[in-house]
This record gives C-alpha cells, sequence and structure tokens, in this order.
C-alpha cells in the first residue's frame, strides 16, 4: 500500500510553510553597511566610493599625485577625512 507521502507534490505541499534561513553572505553584509558619517575622521576607499567620491583606482591615483591623503591603520587604508573633504570642495586642482 503507497503511503499518502509517495507523491512529490503532496510533500511539496506539506513543506511549503517551511521557512529557510540562511547566515548572509559577506557580500550582502557589505551592501547593508550603513552610511558613513559625513564629518568622520576616516572613510575606508569602498565608503568613498558609496558616498559618491572617487572610485578605488582614482583614490590611488588621485593619492599618487599627492591631491588625497591615504593613511594606514591596523593594516587598513583608509581615506582622511579632512583630505577627502578639502578634495570635494575645491576639486582636483
Amino acid at each position: 500500500m503507497a503511503s499518502e507521502h509517495s507523491n512529490p507534490t503532496t510533500i511539496a505541499n506539506e513543506v511549503s510553510h517551511v521557512t529557510i534561513f540562511t547566515k548572509p553572505t559577506a557580500a550582502k553584509l557589505r551592501r547593508e553597511r550603513p552610511a558613513p558619517l559625513p564629518n568622520a575622521f576616516a572613510y575606508r576607499i569602498d565608503e568613498v566610493s558609496r558616498m559618491g567620491g572617487p572610485c578605488r583606482t582614482q583614490c590611488y591615483a588621485l593619492a599618487a599625485a599627492g591631491k588625497l591623503k591615504l593613511v594606514r591603520v591596523a593594516g587598513r587604508t583608509l581615506v582622511d577625512g579632512d583630505s577627502l573633504r578639502d578634495l570635494l570642495r575645491n576639486g582636483c586642482k
């Protein structure tokens, strides 16, 4: 005698109410990070890009040209907040 669960459609209908929770991926956590403060001491380079500033490559090019100050803190490269605000206020003259 066949059981009532032998039909795949029946099984799918019975478990359709189950919600599966998964651990968020690192990429999803990066997207959900709150916006940086406008008067922060320093910003991560990806934060600068998200705020509408120069992209990652441009940040390094501006730093090489001496127009943007980068600092290293605990092995992480950060953009100096005052330097970024001056750059955005005055442009790349």
